[in-house]
């Protein structure tokens, strides 16, 4: 689509350096120089679209005038060359009154050519009082153009001025964000670091207790090989003590056995030598009978 004098103030910087570098104009400046480079560039295309829908003017120049104020924006052409989108027509509510003024020049550009040719008509019916009044006319209008023009600049300024301070405040947002980032990931360093110690510690001391329980474990079992081997000598003493009291019950006993038989044998000899003594008593009785 074919760029307009309506578009320029709906266009960020960058985008009008870029038409100005694709149409071959100068691309430095601000807006408002931008803008006015861009429109004098496409003045003559925008002068004949509103030519076409343009009454002729007035002798007295206040008709041309109105003409210009009734025919500003409501040309065919104009809006052929308007927008295509909504999107595209979606008015600016930064850029409205800067629109305005546009406006009321592209008109004005669309007239050049018709009030050439009327000044050039009527210069020589002018009175020196008309002269005068057409000259402070002309003067009141280049300084209400003058006027609308600084206002536009300055409504650039303040625009760019606007969003200076939005980047400026984007940037310091972003920084904001970076740095609590920043942090976040030192604390999350600093908690990774710490339960890596944490985990350090753990497991010395798993194995330090570890080692704690093997050597506890070792003492255990040399404890209970002590206690073991003190049972064993215990078991073997006991039984060792058994064993002799056994053989000393054995030695008594063999001895009472010895005894009894040392009495058995002394009863049998008693007995022996009392049936001899009976038997020889009774070989006396019997000799003193016979």
């Amino acid at each position: 689509m074919p760029l307009t004098i309506d578009d320029l103030y709906i266009l960020k910087v960058t985008d009008l350096r870029e038409h100005c570098k694709t149409e071959g104009l100068k691309v430095g400046g601000n807006k408002a120089e931008l803008i006015a480079r861009l429109k004098e560039h496409l003045s003559p295309a925008a002068s004949t679209v509103h030519d076409a829908g343009t009454p002729q003017a007035s002798p007295s120049g206040r008709g041309g005038r109105r003409g210009r104020g009734r025919g500003r924006g409501e040309s065919p052409g104009a809006e052929a060359a308007g927008p295509a989108t909504a999107e595209e027509a979606k008015p600016q509510e930064e850029t409205q009154g800067a629109k305005a003024v546009v406006d009321v020049d592209v008109a004005e550009q669309g007239q050049a050519a018709a009030k050439s040719l009327e000044d050039a008509t009527v210069e020589e019916k002018r009175t020196p009082e008309e002269a005068h009044k057409e000259e402070e006319a002309r003067k009141a209008e280049e300084a209400r153009k003058a006027a609308e023009a600084r206002k536009a600049e300055e409504a650039c300024k303040a625009e760019e001025a606007r969003k200076e301070e939005e980047a400026r405040k984007a940037k310091e947002e972003a920084r904001k964000a970076e740095e609590e980032v920043h942090r976040a990931e030192e604390a999350r360093k600093a908690e990774k670091a710490r339960k890596e110690e944490e985990a350090c510690k753990a497991k010395e001391e798993a194995g330090k207790a570890e080692e704690e329980a093997h050597k506890t474990e070792e003492a255990r079992k040399a404890e209970e090989a002590r206690e073991a081997e003190r049972a064993s000598k215990a078991e073997e003493a006991r039984k060792e003590k058994e064993a002799c009291k056994a053989n000393e019950e054995a030695r008594k006993a063999e001895e009472e056995v010895h005894r009894a038989e040392e009495a058995r044998k002394a009863e049998k000899a008693r007995k022996e030598e009392e049936a001899c003594k009976a038997k020889e008593e009774a070989g006396k009785a019997e000799e003193e009978a016979h």
